[in-house]
């Protein structure tokens, strides 16, 4: 008696079942996880101007072309995100992810890789009112020279 049966080589890519004289490949597309941290560099939140939550954004960049792909709320209790099962190709081209941050009043914002970074930029202090502008003191700057000048002339006018 003779026996058949029927085997393929393994395709990258993809996972193969037999089943009798049947072949079924399957593909399972890679996924990749991006993650990051948020720092705030504002001496502890000193002057209290932190918010309690951050909306980070997760883009893509296929062929040039960058969309936005989802966000995610971030909040004081864990400064740390994560997007998992992202697909790794588009078309058979490589996706690249990077992420985003709306903005928070008062901080500047530094991505490095997935990490986000905020620093605070304190209010300008704002100069006490003296009273008196600069117009008011160049005029009694002038006034005094002027003074002082019809002074010396009389002085030299008696002499």
């Amino acid at each position: 008696e003779i026996t058949y049966s029927i085997d393929e080589e393994a395709v990258p890519g993809y996972e193969k079942s037999v089943e009798g004289y049947n072949l079924k490949n399957t593909h399972t597309p890679e996924k990749v996880s991006v993650a990051g941290t948020k720092t705030w560099d504002d001496a502890n939140n000193q002057d209290g101007k932190r918010p309690d939550k951050i909306k980070v954004i997760l883009n893509k960049t296929v062929d040039g072309q960058t969309t936005k792909v989802t966000e995610k709320e971030v909040t004081k209790d864990n400064w740390n995100y994560e997007f998992n099962d992202l697909p790794k190709y588009e078309n058979g081209k490589e996706i690249t992810y990077s992420i985003d941050e709306e903005a928070v009043a008062g901080y500047k914002k530094t991505i490095d890789g997935y990490n986000l970074k905020n620093t605070y930029i304190p209010p300008k202090p704002k100069l006490p009112n003296t009273g008196s502008t600069s117009t008011e003191l160049g005029g009694l700057g002038f006034l005094a020279a002027l003074t002082g000048l019809v002074l010396a002339r009389r002085k030299n006018k008696t002499n």
